[in-house]
């Protein structure tokens, strides 16, 4: 068991088999927005005895600039076999790393809606150093997640050495989301956290994986090898590979290392061990993900009508297109009722009875050329 507590009288609480934790009562009515919170938690046994209370960190509660939240690998800390009667060693085999999106939110003007943005793309960098002097890899990518490739490499990697690590969110202008957060890994490839296999052998995600960001693959490591290669295909036969990479370890996520966001729709993967350059078996069994529109709801402010009796695709004071904006068809046929644009919005039933007042409902708005009124529901 363990008890986590924060300054202002906001959390005093005791959790069980459990290393994270959320707010769950507030004692004083106002969170400050921007103003920093410490905190500290520290373990209890049966018998009701306490260990030392942990480092002090901080964060803030924001309402504008979002830093992305790190998924993997756990922060490093060095096993307390003595206070601890439960603790765990979170070294890790092989370098990959997982993050949250970064958000930034703009607040609305008489001019502009209300909206999220989601940053241009991240920049991961690993440095065997605080002070982030020694790189030893670095990526930009749109993804949330990268493993080292030959094209970028993981440098010196030493055995039992710890590793620095952060991720930056930038928009398209060059301007950061959020502010820098480090945490700290180590990395031991002798770490026997997975067998090792003979031939190549695939382990997730499972065939058919339903994502809306490229998943992570992941396949157990073969004896004898340099490297890795694996593709990525838009058709089972392998015939339009649009990914193609030479992993140095057992981990890859698919697009990463470019500035454009992955399309969705299906895709076929397959990996196969290298040694020296040259193939060392076939390659894997064929496994695939669909990877659907990353879209953001249950918030007015994200997808917004147009004011009635507004078209869809003019821009007015309140609206921009370009915020709802899923895809277009790709169609070279023309049709009098082809899908050209689809939109997602919060639309008002009723909107033309019970304007300007209405409820808000979840709905999809098909683009039939251009003359599609958005005030109509399928």
């Amino acid at each position: 068991m363990s008890r986590i507590s924060f300054d202002r009288s906001l959390l005093d609480e005791e959790f069980y088999n459990g290393t994270t934790a959320a707010i769950v009562k507030q004692e004083e009515s106002t969170v400050y927005l921007d103003a920093d919170y410490f905190w500290q938690v520290r373990g209890i046994d049966a018998q009701d005895n306490y260990t030392p209370w942990s480092d002090i960190h901080t964060f803030r509660f924001g309402a504008e600039d979002v830093a992305p939240n790190f998924v993997y690998p756990l922060s490093y800390y060095t096993p307390d076999v003595v206070n601890l009667p439960v603790h765990a060693d979170r070294t890790i085999a092989w370098p990959l790393f997982v993050w949250d999106s970064a958000l930034r939110f703009t607040w609305p003007t008489q001019l502009t809606p209300a909206m999220a943005e989601a940053p241009a793309y991240y920049e991961l960098t690993v440095a065997a150093d605080m002070g982030f002097q020694i790189i030893q890899f670095q990526i930009e990518t749109t993804g949330l997640g990268a493993a080292p490739t030959l094209a970028h490499p993981f440098t010196n990697l030493q055995s039992g050495n710890l590793a620095y690590w952060r991720v930056r969110a930038y928009q398209s202008t060059g301007q950061q989301l959020g502010v820098d957060h480090v945490w700290v890994t180590r990395i031991d490839p002798t770490l026997p956290q997975l067998p090792v296999a003979e031939t190549i052998t695939p382990i997730y995600p499972r065939a058919g994986f339903e994502a809306v960001t490229a998943p992570v693959l992941g396949w157990l490591p073969v004896n004898g090898i340099s490297n890795y290669r694996v593709q990525i295909s838009r058709d089972p036969a392998f015939n339009t590979i649009v990914d193609e990479a030479l992993p140095q370890f057992v981990n890859y996520v698919p697009w990463q290392g470019r500035r454009t966001v992955m399309p969705f729709g299906t895709y076929w993967w397959r990996v196969q061990a290298e040694k020296d350059g040259g193939a060392l078996g076939g390659w894997s069994e064929v496994r695939h993900f669909n990877l659907s529109a990353d879209l953001i709801t249950g918030n007015k402010n994200d997808f917004v009508p147009p004011p009635h009796p507004s078209a869809l695709l003019s821009t007015t004071a309140t609206y921009l297109p370009a915020t709802t904006h899923i895809a277009s068809s790709t169609a070279t046929v023309t049709a009098p009722y082809e899908l050209s644009d689809l939109h997602i919005m919060l639309n008002r039933v009723h909107l033309r009875q019970n304007y300007p007042n209405g409820v808000d409902n979840y709905i999809l708005v098909k683009g039939i050329n251009d003359n599609y009124d958005p005030r109509e529901k399928w």
